[in-house]
């Protein structure tokens, strides 16, 4: 497997610079072992970061990949942080979305609409981890008060960062598609988005989220809402397909609550959107099917 894969090659090799034994549990999969103890690192996204970059740039991006793997590691082994120690982890907690049908491995979620979970972590600077069901149990909280802790958490850390969106493509020319990031945990927030009016028309907002940031958003004020809504499926599922950290293909809406708009699927070089039920209604609500 490995010689067949230039990019794993060249993680071995860079493991060992590191004093690290590479062990190959996956073409997406590794595990980097050191006197006996080691850690899993993962390789979807780097091979996503990987594939639009020029060869020669590929020993940066994997010894930065790597760094930022062994750093967290190492500073766990030296400075563990005790799970068990709610106090100690109530300020790290943090939540944000993710794609419904990842692995959850025991870790705490809700579903929040088709394709969409909303996931509770805890942020230990060098590192991102999953709170899972086993840590809950030892904490002195439900799981409702945890999620609320978590956004509250999230919104503390600040608002949010927006710009109008820059499309190459003709079909979102004219339209007020705004850019929203700035945050690890951008995509929480759409859950509150009626703290961005700039955000929202009269009937609220379509939104898409391709990758973990940034997320689009279009205010929903009439019959453009369609050929908005055509703009953003390519977005979301161009950005799905290749880019990092992916979260969903598809189109929502926020309106108090989110709701499924439509579905995309990457066919060759064009995207095939197919709307919901709840997509053509409320075009028709605002005059414009």
């Amino acid at each position: 497997m490995v010689a067949e894969d230039p990019l794993l090659s060249m993680i071995e090799q860079t493991a060992r610079q590191f004093g690290y034994r590479c062990e190959v549990l996956g073409p997406d999969e590794v595990r980097l072992i050191l006197d006996g103890d080691g850690f899993v690192m993962a390789l979807a996204n780097l091979r996503r970061i990987a594939a639009v970059e020029e060869r020669d740039e590929w020993p940066a991006l994997v010894a930065d990949h790597m760094s930022t793997g062994i750093a967290a590691f190492e500073l766990d082994q030296e400075s563990p942080i005790v799970y068990r120690d709610f106090d100690e982890v109530r300020a790290l907690v943090r939540t944000r979305l993710y794609p419904s049908g990842s692995p959850a491995n025991g870790a705490v979620r809700r579903f929040i609409a088709p394709g969409l979970a909303q996931r509770v972590v805890f942020d230990s600077v060098n590192a991102v981890h999953a709170v899972t069901y086993d840590m809950l149990r030892e904490w002195p909280i439900g799981e409702r008060d945890l999620f609320a802790l978590a956004e509250a958490n999230v919104r503390a850390d600040g608002r949010l960062e927006i710009q109008r969106a820059d499309f190459a493509d003709p079909l979102s020319e004219g339209l007020p598609i705004s850019v929203v990031g700035g945050s690890e945990y951008a995509t929480a927030q759409i859950l509150w988005l009626d703290r961005y009016p700039e955000l929202l028309g009269a009937a609220g907002a379509l939104f898409v989220i391709p990758t973990k940031r940034p997320f689009f958003t279009y205010p929903i004020n009439d019959g453009e809402a369609l050929r908005a809504a055509a703009a953003l499926a390519g977005v979301a599922a161009t950005g799905y397909a290749r880019l990092p950290w992916p979260v969903s293909h598809h189109v929502y809406r926020w309106n108090g609550r989110i709701e499924l708009m439509a579905r995309t699927e990457v066919l060759g070089r064009k995207v095939d959107i197919e709307g919901t039920h709840e997509f053509f209604a409320m075009l028709d609500s605002l005059g414009g099917a």
